[in-house]
């Protein structure tokens, strides 16, 4: 479903859109914005614990508030 929406959003959109596409897309391919933490704080788990993983992670998720960047 996602993927049709994102087609007729392409076929539609403004220049200005369009720039924003690609972000559309990666989190189509890669889940939404709670399935990647969620995947990374496993991943980050295996090496380095739980706890340690959480602040690493939302660290990261932090700075890109911060900077106005979009986590991916």
């Amino acid at each position: 479903v996602c993927r049709y929406f994102f087609k007729i959003a392409s076929e539609n959109a403004t220049e200005d859109e369009k720039q924003y596409l690609w972000l559309i897309r990666k989190r189509i391919e890669n889940g939404n914005l709670s399935e990647l933490i969620r995947e990374r704080v496993m991943r980050k788990a295996q090496k380095n614990g739980f706890a340690e993983a959480i602040r690493s992670i939302y660290s990261k998720l932090i700075k890109c508030l911060i900077d106005n960047q979009p986590y991916l």
